[in-house]
């Protein structure tokens, strides 16, 4: 019993995963679209739970030379031990440049969580406020290094990584996340790409 309640916490825990496109840099009237993934690692106080993977599609555009809008949609699923966890979680962000080089970030997170145990089904829907910083430096004329950081109530996410130009257009990005809550960690490496027009 003792082992499925910390399956059980560790489940729900993770259905408050966060995540956050790569930062990007528009200029007034552009906008990014682009696929990301992230392969974590999910530790719960010491035990190993595996793998879980998250899929999401982003859309961003710069209004004005200082502010960029979005939209994020993400889900990721999780099964242990016969508990099975979708989650999908919708984010609305707004984006003010301090300059080139620093975004502040604030905006909304809708989360919705399905479980499923033995015939049994649950749902729930809510949402959080998160806020925190994009810092992104361009190393060459094909790669800019990027690190945001961002919080959601008790939960803080991290992520660092480089967007690298394959032409004027389109871009892959590489980065690796850290996310922790309570005594949950999540952490591993993530990709991406996206178009900008």
């Amino acid at each position: 019993m003792k082992k499925f309640l910390l399956i059980l916490s560790s489940l729900l825990i993770l259905s408050s995963t966060t995540m956050a496109a790569p930062i990007t840099d528009l200029n007034k009237g552009e906008s990014v679209v682009g696929y990301s993934y992230w392969n974590s690692n999910v530790e719960y106080s010491g035990y190993d739970l595996g793998k879980s993977q998250f899929n999401g599609l982003y859309l961003e555009t710069a209004i004005n030379d200082k502010t960029i809008v979005g939209i994020e949609s993400i889900k990721g699923s999780k099964n242990i031990s016969g508990i099975s966890l979708d989650t999908r979680f919708t984010d609305i962000s707004l984006k003010s440049k301090v300059n080139e080089n620093v975004q502040l970030i604030v905006g909304n997170r809708t989360y919705n969580t399905d479980m499923s145990y033995s015939g049994s089904s649950a749902s729930d829907t809510t949402n959080k406020l998160f806020y925190g910083v994009g810092v992104t430096k361009d190393i060459n004329e094909k790669v800019a290094a990027y690190v945001s950081i961002t919080r959601c109530d008790d939960a803080n996410d991290w992520q660092i990584g480089t967007n690298y130009k394959l032409n004027e257009n389109t871009s892959l990005n590489l980065n690796y996340r850290y996310y922790d809550v309570d005594n949950l960690t999540l952490k591993g490496l993530g990709a991406g790409l996206s178009y900008t027009f």
